[in-house]
């Protein structure tokens, strides 16, 4: 049986990852993965984390199992955070074992809708996209986002291919530090974004992966904020794996608005991850 599985795609991330670790030279910097590394290639531990889970293990009560949607303290904080005042009542929020689970959980619902839309994708992007959108049944295409060979963003034509969009369609877009380019948009250019999508009445899905990694964390929270306080309906997923260093706790969270009318998550998906990196993570963000 298992004979006849074939190859799955080799990520190129992780190539690179492999090409590095076998350069001898000690003057070298790894570029594949974003985290932080000191001058050793090490991802410390920041003493903030240890410091709460310390505090964790000081103050635990219980290890008991969560429902499916996981720490609902944990969704509440990091959406306050993250969204501000634009964060209410009126979302829906599961924990979910990292970023591309929380991708996976909303590729589902979105598949799952009785008129499922067409997620519109910025390109290149993220290479993890087009396999969980296409695992879940999700319809997608992909729109012109950066011209590599000109190293510049082609932002006129997305914005004129996104006229081929249906209102209700979904466009999944990467907040700061977009991946794999490295070109983010302008404040102007997203705003003329946001516009776009609002006058055409498409949803916005926004993915956010390296907060803290661009301008500052509250200053790279900003195009969540904006999405929420503009648009009645939004997706947001997170990951704060990379921000603090935690990538192994896999903090994950998957959020929209308005919330389902069944309030259902996926049960194969969501199922809550491990709980230490989480609350290690809410520990400190809960003010």
């Amino acid at each position: 049986m298992f004979e006849k599985v074939e190859d799955y795609p080799i990520d190129p991330i992780m190539i690179g990852a492999d090409l590095f670790a076998q350069v001898p030279r000690r003057d070298k910097l790894n570029l594949a993965v974003g985290i932080c590394q000191d001058e050793h290639g090490r991802t410390p531990v920041l003493e903030a984390v240890k410091l709460a889970e310390q505090r964790l293990i000081e103050t635990q009560t219980s290890k008991s199992y969560l429902a499916l949607t996981g720490d609902a303290e944990y969704c509440s904080v990091l959406g306050g955070e993250i969204l501000g005042d634009a964060y209410d009542a009126g979302w829906v929020a599961a924990q979910t074992s990292g970023g591309a689970v929380a991708l996976r959980v909303m590729a589902d619902l979105l598949a799952q809708l009785p008129e499922p839309p067409t997620v519109w994708l910025q390109a290149p992007t993220y290479g993890n996209y087009v396999p969980i959108l296409t695992a879940a049944g999700a319809r997608h295409q992909a729109l012109p986002y950066y011209d590599p060979l000109r190293s510049e963003l082609t932002f006129d034509q997305m914005l004129d291919g996104l006229k081929a969009a249906r209102p209700g369609d979904v466009f999944l877009m990467q907040g700061v530090c977009h991946n794999p380019t490295g070109a983010d948009m302008s404040e102007d250019q997203f705003t003329a974004l946001l516009d776009t999508l609002e006058a055409l009445g498409i949803v916005p899905w926004i993915d956010l992966a390296y907060l803290g990694f661009a301008q500052g964390f509250d200053a790279d929270c900003a195009m969540a904020g904006q999405i929420a306080e503009r648009f009645p309906e939004c997706i947001v997923c997170i990951t704060l794996s990379k921000s603090f260093g935690i990538c192994r706790g896999r903090a994950g969270r998957c959020s929209s608005r308005p919330a389902p009318a069944t309030r259902r998550v996926s049960p194969e998906q969501s199922r809550p991850s491990p709980v230490r990196g989480l609350r290690t993570l809410r520990t400190m963000v809960r003010r």
